[in-house]
């Protein structure tokens, strides 16, 4: 999609969502619903970018993946700021440094740092 074929790869996202739910993959399950969520994010559609990176992190936390629940609250974080929701955003960045700093992810941790720069 970064050829700028939204359309195909809201399309491909879905079919892979689909079948990765039959087949009972949550961790990728987890990880479609966050792409799927860049790509309404890239689009500007911020709602719906929420709503599958909510159901991403929901997932993650559902089976314990903590570096991908650790990416949906930056992710979840980017959107609020970028929807000028500051208060959601920095909550949700401090989620995610206080997770990325558990499992010692520490040049995660430094980026979401910089993230939460541009939220101020």
């Amino acid at each position: 999609w970064a050829k700028g074929d939204v359309d195909a790869a809201v399309s491909y996202h879905e079919r892979s969502m689909l079948a990765r739910a039959s087949m009972g993959d949550i961790y990728g399950l987890a990880g479609s619903y966050n792409n799927l969520g860049a790509v309404y994010a890239a689009r500007g559609e911020w709602e719906k970018a929420l709503s599958h990176y909510r159901r991403a992190r929901d997932l993650c936390r559902q089976i314990g993946y903590q570096h991908g629940l650790a990416a949906a609250y930056d992710n979840l974080g980017e959107v609020y700021r970028q929807m000028g929701r500051q208060q959601e955003a920095m909550a949700c960045l401090e989620k995610a440094v206080e997770i990325y700093a558990r499992i010692g992810l520490s040049e995660q941790d430094v980026q979401t740092e910089m993230w939460k720069l541009k939220v101020w």
